[in-house]
């Protein structure tokens, strides 16, 4: 019985704006499919029936549903259904029906071409299981290969040219009816998740399949330059090993090399494989489709293309290079040729090389023994017998005085002085291996994938310094040349023949983990961490007999060999132990560890031959030291495989064919990779003295908290957590936000990230007064902060905050989660803090506030404003419909100017952006924080003085203000003389009656929280992070003038109508509730873990926009003609300018002002001055109407009541009155 291959591709490279272009998504699914067609037209029980491909447009959500419902479901069992993806891959807020199973209430998602479209979404993680399940009803072998981003990098930047698979965050709230299916009863399907989160995951239905994905969900999946073409650095290297493998090999045994080979170049890249099933990771790939390669090719005559071979890119054979000096060489017998004879050199009848790798075919020239080719009919068999060993491109980048003395290194490296036979120079970032920075009178020597440095800076730039330059370069060169040699696939070693086993301690059974980790262990006896020690097993699993050599490659490109004498003969079915099967201690070198470095990776590297051959050839020592054994190889005879591990060290040989040569060798290639951990050490917390945790970090002391303190990087922190490290939202947007690394080491895998408490008491006591205090040798810039933020078991809570203190950060944390939480087995508590670098939008004016400016242009972020006066003037009076914004309480105009560019309204029967209404777009920006608003209103009216908008212009004026700014706005209208100025008033999110926080930490810390948490109708932005942890640095500023019933408040209800059109845009956060008690118990039980009753949210049940009441935006009298206009609108206080909602509701604002025909000019107002303003906002204004008295106690009374049953109510935690008083006021996150 045949069985077929259901193949559905689906690759994205254009996405419409504003998402990111890729370059090798589409290169990555023509490759796979090549593939596909080559490997299963050689397997008689497979069959491979058309592949659905999608492509770009082609690839909409809803066809890569149908995909699956109406391509993949054909599959029956015995078939073999695979899903390939290769686009951006993001994350999505959860609905509250799914929060329970998702910790941190985001759904992983791909990204369809539409999917950033209105009305269409993601394609999320459940729906993606859902549909999975729907086709493994007929029980297929199921495969999923994903090579995009699980979520926002929190890892340091790539280099910019190194493109990565990952878009921010889908921020839309997203309704559960929207999901593309549901299982019987209503619950949401969900699918496949890393093995550390299987939170409820049993009580979903799931389709068995293995899932083979690009890198971890706190990584980025990145694009390089493999051969002529840009592709997936994870497909590239999977097809890589799937085509140089002379037969199927296991998913396990798959995955382990080509996560060898991708973590050999991409250091902050971590594959993937997972299996629902467990045992079918020793399933061969393809469930066995794929054809075990024979050991020759068919060398035939085209009548077009002359010699040609039937092997081909599917077939491992390498991509010609250019520029290359060489070919592969092949050699060619008679067709009779028995295969045992083919390593035989001296029955070649002719060589040749290959000028040309298609698909499917090569094409040849022969280069000697033509004479035996006379007859074109003829068929011949062939085997490689050369491969010429590619040269390790290198970029130079930097200044050009320090470039050209590396450039001129590298044209005269080799003894004759000929250039570098191991290094090619090239413009190209992202084809380079390696890169040279010449930076500030110093050589980095870098990994372009992850701008990590290799080695150690060189100083001074000089011919000596270069040549040091490219002797390391050379050095890095052989190893990587090492770490990827591979054999030819035709091979008759079967590619799982050799096999590597790694035991830990004295254990019976071998390591299964598809990514081996072995930790020091600390001994409490001996007061000292133990090594951990471990066991190699090499065995033979074919009927061959082989020799074979074992080799670590170590991180400081250091090659070894493990086995004595180098190499050892292994009959079929026979196996050894490494070193006797003595323990081999594992370890982090002392000198790495005492930097800061804490993780270590070996890459076991073996190799097996037909034939004997020198293993030593490929050895060398730690880079710096050069290479000391002898060039010559002991005496084995003339084989190829020697020839080409010398060429590895020295490339001293021509590729001309050797009359002498003995023998072609058979040989194959593999190797694991594994990772030492080596933990700081621990120090315990003094209540007197500070403690030095090493690399210029200090932890001051604190008189009450007790424990041990480390440091550690990211992976360290993160594992054996049940949880994400960071939420989504510190993963979205790199640019804005991503790790802070304590202490930069060589490596970004190995800088120090996290501050890890152990076995801590009395944690209560670190508060606001008595914060526990790290100084770390970090600078910041002006507009960077720090956010220090741990996950409790159940929510991210923000820490503090941070301040630079000359070259060093000051970071003080204000509370620390409940230990009890964390589900930590230590006796004590214990807490991993992780550090947020946030950076916050800069307006790009000079300083000082307050700043009037026109925008001259949105064609990207920040807009381009322009502050001078004398500009400013001109366009002012050729312009006649002019609009200003002004910003919040914190924050500047830029993003209201972004957001209203983006608004789309319909004028005259055509959509125009709402700033195409107007001749001119002026801001006003100002210091908000320790300027009365009565003089900030006195600024505005000068400053639009000054530019030509005084008293009595003939031209129409229209503010959009947010925040406080509507208070200017109203105070500048109401109380000098603006109501002869502005034409329109819209306020958005204006606290016209206050707002009950009492400072701008308090609000900004509960903002940030609850955004963390994803507990929020609407998600948080990503742009608001900058402007939220700004407040929170501000710790003694109060919001006195905005509180309700102060003295600015009520000066300012008491002023005569100014006969100005207002409008008022309310958001209210409580129009979406929370499914159910358990929830609305959880928001609660959130705020109240903050630690301190300032924080305690003060709205109770009333509708809210986060920063003050709806009642309170809408409290304008009402008696004003015309009568303010008000609209409540679904949002937040920060998303009014990015919620889709808000700017609809904007939108319909300035529609209306446009059509306001009461006031056609500003010089038409007939109505009586306004009161004039005190002349100091202490002064006692004019008592209310005594009816608004008998309201304010009547309120007061019924406030009182209220609060009351809500205390108790609380203290008994039965009551979901007092929970939805607090979901009522969720924040719906946004940008300001």
């Amino acid at each position: 019985m045949v069985c077929n291959v259901y193949a559905f591709l689906v690759g994205i490279d254009s996405y419409p704006p504003p998402l990111p272009p890729l370059k090798g998504c589409i290169n990555d699914v023509e490759a796979f499919e090549q593939y596909l067609r080559g490997c299963i037209q050689d397997t008689p029980d497979y069959a491979l029936p058309p592949p659905h491909r999608l492509t770009n447009e082609q690839a909409t959500r809803q066809a890569v549903i149908d995909g699956f419902q109406t391509y993949l479901t054909q599959a029956q069992s015995g078939d073999v259904a695979l899903f390939y993806y290769s686009g951006h891959g993001s994350q999505a807020p959860s609905p509250p029906e799914f929060w329970q199973i998702e910790p941190d209430r985001f759904n992983e998602t791909l990204v369809c071409w539409d999917s950033r479209l209105e009305g269409q979404w993601d394609l999320a993680d459940k729906e993606l299981a859902s549909l999975i399940a729907e086709v493994d009803k007929r029980t297929p072998h199921i495969l999923v290969i994903l090579d995009c981003c699980h979520s926002g990098a929190g890892t340091r930047s790539a280099l910019p040219s190194m493109a990565t698979r990952q878009v921010p965050a889908d921020i839309r709230q997203r309704p559960l009816e929207t999901f593309v299916s549901l299982p019987q009863g209503g619950s949401p399907a969900i699918a496949s998740r890393s093995a550390q989160q299987p939170v409820a995951q049993n009580l979903f239905p799931k389709g068995r399949h293995v899932l083979l994905a690009a890198c971890r969900e706190h990584e980025e999946a990145r694009e390089l330059l493999g051969g002529d073409n840009y592709r997936g650095a994870f497909s590239y290297f999977l097809l890589e090993t799937l085509q140089q493998a002379s037969g199927p090999l296991s998913y396990r045994d798959l995955f382990r090399r080509a996560n060898a080979r991708v973590r050999s170049q991409m250091a902050a890249q971590s594959p993937q494989l997972e299996a629902t099933h467990p045992s079918d990771l020793d399933q061969p790939f393809l469930g066995g489709a794929s054809a075990r390669s024979r050991p020759y090719y068919t060398v035939f005559y085209d009548q077009t293309a002359g010699w040609s071979m039937d092997g081909g890119a599917v077939h491992g054979i390498p991509p010609l290079r250019a520029g290359a000096a060489a070919c592969p060489r092949l050699a060619l017998f008679p067709f009779n040729t028995a295969s045992a004879t083919l390593q035989d050199a001296k029955q070649a009848i002719a060589h040749a090389d290959i000028i040309e790798v298609l698909p499917q075919l090569s094409h040849l020239r022969i280069v000697q023994g033509d004479e035996h080719l006379a007859d074109s009919q003829a068929v011949f068999k062939a085997v490689m017998t050369a491969v010429p060993l590619p040269a390790i491109t290198v970029s130079l980048a930097g200044e050009e005085t320090g470039i050209q003395w590396v450039r001129q290194a590298l044209e005269t490296a080799s003894p004759n002085g000929q250039p570098s036979p191991y290094l090619q120079a090239t413009t190209e970032t992202a084809a380079a291996h390696l890169q040279v920075l010449a930076e500030a009178g110093t050589y980095l020597i870098r990994r372009p994938a992850d701008a990590s440095l290799l080695v150690n800076p060189i100083h001074g730039y000089s011919s000596d310094h270069a040549a040091i330059a490219v002797r390391q370069l050379e050095h890095m060169a052989r190893w990587l040349t090492v770490a990827d040699l591979t054999s030819p696939a035709a091979s008759q070693i079967p590619a799982d023949a050799l096999q590597i086993q790694i035991y830990q301690g004295t254990q019976s059974d071998p390591l299964r983990q598809s990514q081996i980790q072995l930790a020091y262990e600390w001994d409490a006896n001996q007061n000292r961490w133990q090594q951990p020690t471990f066991r190699i097993k090499l065995s033979n699993q074919c009927p061959l007999t082989l020799f074979c050599a074992l080799y670590d490659l170590t991180e400081t490109f250091q090659i070894i060999s493990l086995l004595e004498g180098g190499t050892v003969r292994l009959d079929p079915q026979e196996e050894v132990w490494v070193a006797q099967g003595n323990p081999i201690y594992g370890s982090v070198p002392k000198a790495l560890w005492q930097q800061g470095v804490t993780e270590f990776n070996d890459t076991l590297k073996a190799i097996a031959c037909t034939a004997d051959f020198d293993a030593t050839l490929l050895e060398q020592d730690e880079l710096g030291h050069p290479i000391t054994r002898a060039i010559e190889p002991r005496s084995l005879g003339r084989s190829a495989l020697n020839r080409l591990m010398q060429r590895v060290m020295v490339r001293n040989l021509g590729m001309t064919p050797e009359t002498d040569e003995t023998h072609y060798d058979d040989w194959i290639t593999n190797q694991v990779t594994f990772t030492v951990v080596r933990p700081q050490p621990t120090t315990a917390i003094s209540p007197d003295q500070a403690v030095d945790l090493g690399y210029g970090v200090t932890l001051h002391p604190h008189p009450s908290l007790q424990g041990s303190v480390r440091l550690a990087t990211l992976s360290q922190g993160t594992r054996n957590l049940k949880h994400p490290a960071l939420p989504p939202l510190l993963r979205a947007e790199p640019q804005i936000t991503s790790p802070l690394p304590l202490v930069k080491t060589r490596s970004l895998e190995s800088d120090l990230h996290v501050l890890e408490l152990e076995n801590i008491t009395q944690a209560a006591t670190v508060t606001s007064e008595h914060p526990l205090t790290l100084f770390a040798p970090i600078s910041l810039d002006a507009n960077e902060s720090v956010l220090p933020l741990a996950f409790d078991g159940e929510f991210f809570i923000p820490l503090g905050r941070g301040r630079t203190r000359g070259n060093q950060t000051e970071i003080l944390l204000e509370r620390l989660p409940d230990s009890s939480h964390t589900g930590t087995r230590n006796l004590g508590g214990s807490v991993r803090i992780f550090f947020q670098k946030v950076v916050a939008q800069k307006l790009g004016l000079e300083f000082p506030y307050p700043i009037l400016a026109m925008v001259e242009g949105v064609d990207g972020e920040p807009p381009r404003y322009n502050a001078d006066r004398a500009a400013v003037m001109q366009r002012v009076s050729s312009a006649q419909k002019i609009l200003l914004c002004i910003h919040g309480i914190f924050g500047n105009t830029q993003s209201m100017v972004v957001g209203a560019h983006q608004t789309q309204i319909e004028v005259d029967g055509q959509s125009n952006s709402l700033l195409d209404v107007y001749d001119l777009v002026l801001t006003f920006d100002y210091e908000n924080l320790n300027t009365p608003i009565g003089d900030l209103a006195q600024q505005l009216g000068d400053r639009l003085t000054a530019v030509g908008l005084s008293p009595g212009h003939s031209k129409t004026l229209h503010i959009v203000a947010h925040s406080l700014g509507g208070l200017v706005a109203r105070y500048f209208i109401e109380r000098h003389a603006g109501n002869r100025v502005v034409q329109h008033l819209i306020m958005l999110g204006t606290p016209n009656a206050g707002s009950p926080w009492s400072t701008l930490q308090d609000w900004a810390t509960a903002a940030l929280t609850i955004g963390l948490n994803s507990l929020s109708s609407v998600a948080l932005p990503v742009k608001a992070l900058g402007s939220l942890m700004a407040a929170i640095e501000l710790v003694d500023v109060t919001l006195d003038q905005m509180k309700p019933g102060s003295d600015f408040l009520r000066s300012l209800a008491d002023s005569a109508d100014p006969g100005v059109p207002y409008t008022v845009l309310a958001g209210n956060s409580s129009l979406i509730s929370l499914p159910d008690a358990a929830s609305r118990h959880r928001v609660m039980q959130l705020l109240d873990r903050l630690g301190r009753a300032a924080v305690e949210f003060p709205f109770m049940s009333q509708p809210n926009d986060l920063a003050a009441t709806v009642y309170s935006m809408q409290a304008l009298p009402s008696q004003r003609s015309p009568s303010p206009q008000s609209l409540e609108v679904a949002c937040h206080h920060l998303s009014y300018f990015t919620e889709a909602a808000g700017r609809q509701a904007l939108g319909q604002a300035i529609l209306e002002a446009s059509r306001f025909k009461d006031k056609p000019d500003a010089a038409a107002v007939s109505q009586p001055p306004p009161t004039p303003a005190p002349q100091s906002l202490s002064d006692t204004p004019p008592h209310p109407p005594s009816k608004f008295w008998l309201l304010g106690l009547l309120l007061l009374t019924l406030t009182g009541v209220i609060l009351g049953i809500w205390l108790f109510q609380r203290q008994s935690e039965e009551s979901e009155s007092s929970t939805s008083a607090i979901v009522g006021c969720r924040v719906c996150a946004a940008n300001s």
